[in-house]
């Protein structure tokens, strides 16, 4: 049909075609609009998702890397907490042992009269070869099961049939916190332990709560996590200030037995983090870092293994044996007028040894006669002089022996010290003897007690330099016997099998048992000096007294001799007065005689 208005009709015509293009433009745009954001979306949406595997295969591979790694446990620990707060939103982690418990030292009775307060005599030398009873066979050990007997001699089915391995009990263990992350560095001498159980005289007494971590022990569970440690009141804080965060804790076992070696924890408290709970991409972090912390645990224990077995503790101590017995029994030479002699002799005691009063025996009386008093004396002074001197040379010959033995333990103690320092530093588990020698040395160079009260602070001491300074310490010095109490209290503890402990404990160095050496003859070289040094003091006291009796005697002589030369003077004018009264009465009588 035609329109009324043709004119009118194209114009509204053309309206609708501007608006409609306008309209398709707009759609056109907003379509192209929603497809650009689209691609950068996908494109955000693909960096994303790369950089999240980037990070993901970045996070692996420092997991299979610490997997690999075989280091000290500490530095391996470190570097394990580093990567947990490098890569997850974790303000803070940290690093603790399961550890054992140390045994107790010996302690003092409280009776001072007690014969075991009294100390230990110095060991005997040993006895020259060929005397009595050298090359018997050692005592029989009372408490060892003959052979044939106990229960591995028993023929039962049950011993055909797999062995069974016994419950791994951590009732007595508690946790030694090792490393953490900057800010956290307190953590390092903290230690973790069961709270004390209800009084028997009290049961429902109020009983601190076990601490949180300690369920992955009790409960055998690898891992715990809390999203709010407000929520948990058996999460202790250590410096006594609640906070809130979350808190997950990972066990690391061993591969082999299953047996927790140690815990690896992380948190987000606030303020040192946000104080929010960790992602479950976190959480999965912290997990496969404590699973790799096994995988390498296991390669650290299998690494300390085979150093310890690298070299044989028994050779090196047969060769130091064998250099102490020439030392005490040095090689016989061919002297002078061809008598064999040993290289080092003994001086012969003095064939007339004085009394015990000290003093010569007088034959008669001396009288008050001073002069013979005082030669008397003098001779009594020279004798024991001569025994002092003698006693000197004695101390003096005895203390050279003991310090080249010592010297000889020392050049030991050097040689093994290198190869024991990445031994020990490996040592997951507690050496309980040789702590025990350890502690007692440490005590006797005068260390802070605080820097070696347990098996953890004690690392700081495995560096060469403390075998360097056994090597040069000074035995000959004072005692000082508050360190020397201390130390006692240390080797007292040892058992009756300790030896052979020690000697298991690290049989690649027997370090416990030359530690024990070094020990036993530090002591008797410093009992040996100052008997050196007293022998020394009464022979100069004795010298002083001679001079001064020997001045005495000088005086005395003199003066015996001016009262003998006075005594002859007034005897002579005696005489002559005498002769001139007798001579004079003679006269007299003359005289009268004449008069008559």
């Amino acid at each position: 049909s035609q329109p009324n208005d043709p004119v009118d009709f194209l114009g509204q015509w053309l309206l609708r075609h501007v608006k409609n293009a306008e309209t398709l433009g707009v759609f056109e745009a907003e379509k192209e609009a929603k497809l650009q954001a689209r691609k950068a979306q996908l494109e955000s949406e693909a960096t994303t998702a790369a950089t999240i595997k980037q990070e993901a295969e970045i996070r692996r591979e420092a997991v299979i890397d610490l997997s690999k790694t075989v280091d000290e446990p500490r530095m391996l620990f470190q570097k394990a907490v580093d990567l947990i707060v490098k890569y997850t939103k974790a303000g803070s982690a940290y690093a603790a042992l399961v550890a054992e418990p140390e045994e107790a030292d010996w302690q003092y009775p409280e009776d001072p009269e007690d014969p075991a307060a009294a100390e230990s005599e110095d060991e005997a030398d040993p006895s020259p070869p060929g005397a009595e009873g050298e090359g018997e066979a050692a005592p029989a050990d009372p408490d060892a099961e003959p052979e044939g007997e106990g229960l591995e001699a028993e023929v039962s089915v049950a011993t055909t049939g797999p062995k069974i391995s016994r419950p791994i009990d951590y009732s007595r263990r508690y946790l030694s916190y090792m490393v953490a992350t900057a800010g956290q560095e307190f953590m390092i001498t903290t230690e973790l332990h069961r709270p004390l159980p209800a009084p028997e005289d009290d049961p429902e007494a109020k009983v601190e709560p076990m601490p949180f971590t300690f369920r992955i022990l009790d409960e055998r569970r690898p891992m715990l996590y809390t999203p709010n440690v407000a929520f948990e009141p058996s999460v202790q804080f250590f410096r006594g200030f609640p906070k809130v965060g979350s808190f997950q804790a990972c066990g690391v076992q061993s591969p082999g037995s299953g047996e927790y070696k140690a815990i690896i924890a992380a948190d987000s408290l606030f303020p040192e983090a946000g104080g929010q709970p960790l992602s479950q991409e976190d959480q999965d972090f912290v997990w496969h870092v404590s699973r790799a912390l096994s995988q390498a645990y296991e390669a650290i224990e299998v690494a300390a293994a085979e150093s310890r077995a690298e070299s044989s503790g028994k050779e090196l101590m047969d060769t130091l044996h064998s250099s102490i017995k020439e030392i005490y029994f040095p090689p016989k030479v061919e002297g002078v007028d061809g008598v064999v002699q040993s290289a080092a002799a003994t001086p012969e005691p003095p064939e007339d040894p004085l009394p015990e009063d000290g003093a010569e025996p007088v034959e008669g009386d001396l009288g008050e006669d001073p002069v013979a008093l005082l030669q008397a004396e003098l001779k009594a002074l020279e004798l024991a002089l001569q025994e002092a001197e003698t006693a000197r040379e004695k101390s003096a010959d005895a203390l050279e022996v003991s310090q080249k033995v010592l010297l000889a333990v020392k050049d030991m103690v050097a040689l093994v010290g290198e190869g024991c320092v990445p031994v020990l530093r490996r040592m997951s588990v507690v050496p309980q003897c040789t702590f025990h020698v350890l502690k007692a040395v440490l005590f006797v160079l005068g260390k802070p007690v605080e820097t070696f009260k347990n098996w953890k602070r004690v690392y700081a001491y495995f560096e060469r330099s403390l075998f360097a300074e056994l090597h040069e310490y000074d035995a000959t010095q004072d005692r000082d016997p508050t360190a020397w109490q201390a130390a006692r209290c240390c080797y007292k503890a040892l058992s009756s099998r300790a030896t052979k402990q020690m000697e298991a404990e690290m049989p690649g160095s027997h370090l416990g048992v030359l530690l024990s050496m070094w020990l036993k003859q530090v002591r008797k070289v410093g009992r040996q000096a100052a008997t050196f040094r007293s022998c020394r003091t009464t022979e100069d006291s004795l010298h002083d007294q001679l001079d001064k009796t020997k001045a005495d005697l000088e005086a005395a002589v003199v003066k015996a001799e001016e009262e003998a030369t006075a005594a002859r003077i007034a005897a002579e004018e005696a005489a002559a007065a005498e002769e001139a009264a007798a001579a004079e009465e003679g006269e007299g009588e003359a005289e009268e005689e004449e008069a008559e």
